[in-house]
Formats: C-alpha cells, structure tokens, sequence
C-alpha cells in the first residue's frame, strides 16, 4: 500500500493537498505564485468530484481551503473513441496572473477565464481546426509565455490517421494570430 514514503526517489513524504472527495479526478494544475492559489481541472468524468465534471477547483495553499471555483462545459460519457477522455488537458495562467487558460477535451476548446474571480472572458477553437484530421484532435498541454499562449493539440490516438502528428499552435490570450510553431510526429510515416 502506499504510505507516502514510498515514492521512487523521494526523501520527503508526500503532501496531500486535496482528497478525491473534495475534487474528484484531477489532470490539469495551474499555480499562482502571488496569490497562493493552486487551480485543479477534472480529468475523468467518471470519478468527478462535487463541482460536476466540468469542475475547475482552487486550491488555498496557506489555508487548505479547497474549493469550487469554476464549472465549464463537458461531457459525463467518456468517448470509447479517445485514449484522451473528455474531462480537461493542461492549463496555465497568463504571465500576469490574471487570467486562467484551458483546454478541454470535451468540446476541444480553449477557456480564458479571469482570475481570481472566475468569470468567462471567452471561449475559442483549438489551433488544428484547419488540419484534415480537426475531428480527432484535441488542444492537451498550455503554456503562457511573453504574452503568446501556446498549445500542443494531439490527435486521438486510438484513429487510423495517415500520419500522425502533435503540432504546437501559438496565438494571443484571445485565440487571435494562431500559427503553427512546430510539428511532431508520433509514429513512423505510412503506420496506421
């Protein structure tokens, strides 16, 4: 069982922020360094936690306080279809800390929302839009940097596509100027 300790290469227990009764299934984690704040997107719509499975939770680092923060559109029904799931890939807070981005692979979207309130500041399509294969990808990993958002968009792994490929999209904070910055293959060329 595991005790806390057991962790491969690890000296120091591990802290357990929040319980799976208190947020459900977590993937994507964002943290605000000026406030504290550790914000936690659900991951598996079949282990949500109390906020339902578009849930986004916000952490208080210096109180423990844990709590709904957010609720975003997304499917209860995991799609048999994608390794991926329909909960929420990666997030990421912009340079300033006062807006909250993320990526959800229930309608493959990317959400801003203002921090530390909450509110929607809008909703915009992942960068593979274009791309033949727009049907099976999905926006996974964010990073804000020097005022770009970048995005790495992952096709479902589980479709015969003729090659595929994880391209990396960078646009502003509102989804405008979005170009490709670099591409990945992740299988050899021909491979289904």
């Amino acid at each position: 069982p595991f005790d806390g300790l057991s962790a491969v290469n690890r000296a120091e227990p591990i802290l357990l922020l929040a319980g799976p009764a208190q947020t459900g299934s977590q993937y994507g984690l964002a943290f605000d360094p000026g406030r504290g704040h550790l914000y936690a997107g659900a991951a598996d719509p079949s282990l949500a936690g109390p906020a339902g499975v578009g849930g986004i939770y916000r952490l208080e680092l210096a109180t423990g306080r844990v709590y709904a923060w957010a609720s975003l559109p997304a499917s209860r029904a995991v799609r048999a279809s994608s390794l991926l799931g329909s909960g929420f890939g990666g997030m990421d807070l912009s340079d300033d800390g006062t807006e909250l981005y993320v990526a959800n692979l229930s309608d493959r979207n990317i959400y801003r929302l203002s921090v530390p309130d909450g509110v929607l500041l809008g909703v915009f399509p992942n960068g593979a839009r274009r791309e033949a294969w727009a049907d099976a990808a999905y926006p996974f990993a964010l990073v804000f940097r020097d005022g770009w958002l970048y995005q790495a968009v992952v096709p479902d792994l589980t479709r015969r596509l003729p090659r595929r490929s994880v391209l990396v999209y960078r646009s502003r904070p509102d989804g405008s100027e979005m170009v490709e910055v670099g591409r990945f293959l992740t299988d050899r060329p021909g491979a289904s």
